[in-house]
């Protein structure tokens, strides 16, 4: 209850601030997201078109991380978060077809942030390799997922909570 208030409370005074101050100033401290990233479903989502390893991408993804705001790749719990990414990739200019996620194959399926949703969308024929090629990616146009050597780079999608939330 505590961490309500305490969010609460920070909520309302960014949205009085918003209204007395210079929106230059304030709107970046008191925005859900960080500069940059994109909201959807209280999440903040930041693609990142630089190619990296599986293992590296991870490892960019949490050096964006805030105090309790744990930043991963991205983790897809719904057809409508994927149709996000995909709408999303769109608008990157020079991105390429494929984005690492963060789900993981192996004897236990995993995503990286701990969540345990089921929701998956591999492409037609997917997985090819089971836990062999662990690490999946996403392809655009489509959205389909697919197994892929860890080793490969590709662009990717990072995932923060909101800067205020309730849980």
């Amino acid at each position: 209850m505590a961490k309500f208030q305490t969010s609460f409370v920070l909520f309302i005074i960014c949205f009085v601030l918003n209204g007395i101050m210079d929106h230059g100033s304030m709107v970046l401290g008191c925005a859900p997201c960080n500069t940059g990233w994109i909201e959807f479903g209280n999440r903040c989502h930041l693609i990142v078109n630089k190619q990296k390893s599986f293992q590296d991408a991870e490892a960019y993804c949490q050096g964006l991380s805030r105090p309790g705001r744990p930043a991963h790749l991205m983790s897809i719990n719904s057809k409508k978060e994927n149709d996000f990414l995909e709408e999303y990739a769109k608008t990157i200019t020079g991105l390429g077809t494929k984005l690492w996620i963060g789900f993981k194959q192996s004897a236990s399926p995993k995503w990286l942030d701990g969540s345990r949703d089921s929701y998956r969308n591999w492409a037609p024929g997917q997985p090819n390799s089971g836990s062999s090629v662990p690490c999946v990616r996403v392809a655009n146009p489509g959205g389909g997922w697919a197994d892929t050597v860890c080793n490969n780079e590709y662009p990717f999608i990072c995932e923060m909570p909101y800067r205020f939330t309730t849980k």
